[in-house]
């Protein structure tokens, strides 16, 4: 299975070397950022999925994760600057069962958390045979 990246928040520099080197890697890679116009020659030269996204708004956030999910997968690797996010599975025992979820949360100061919100169901649905695992 390819792994993949997904970079929030890209701009021209840090992250546009890390989705060259993602993507040399052979890493299906995403960048995403509120105005997508900028990353367009990024998106070509990396063959990279392009998103737009508001990562300060969490519902944006979660519209980008269901998006992804759909053409990358779960990223393996998720870059973002100048927040915290924490992302877990919703299964503290029996993490293989059906019903799996992915949530997340964020924090400005890492001591506030703001309410976990729904990135990812469980892509087979509650009768799947395949477990959503984070």
């Amino acid at each position: 299975m390819t792994e993949s990246a997904l970079i929030v928040g890209a701009g021209p520099g840090l992250s546009a070397s890390l989705a060259r080197l993602c993507a040399k890697d052979g890493m299906k890679v995403a960048i995403a950022a509120r105005d997508t116009g900028k990353l367009a020659g990024l998106a070509s030269e990396t063959g990279a999925e392009l998103h737009q996204c508001d990562a300060g708004d969490i519902d944006s956030v979660a519209a980008l994760f269901k998006a992804t999910d759909k053409t990358i997968g779960t990223p393996n690797l998720v870059v973002y600057k100048n927040r915290l996010h924490a992302m877990w599975s919703n299964g503290i025992v029996g993490e293989d069962e059906n019903g799996q979820r992915i949530l997340s949360s964020y924090s400005d100061d890492g001591v506030k958390w703001s309410e976990p919100k729904v990135l990812i169901e469980d892509p087979d649905g509650p009768d799947g045979r395949l477990a959503c695992v984070a």
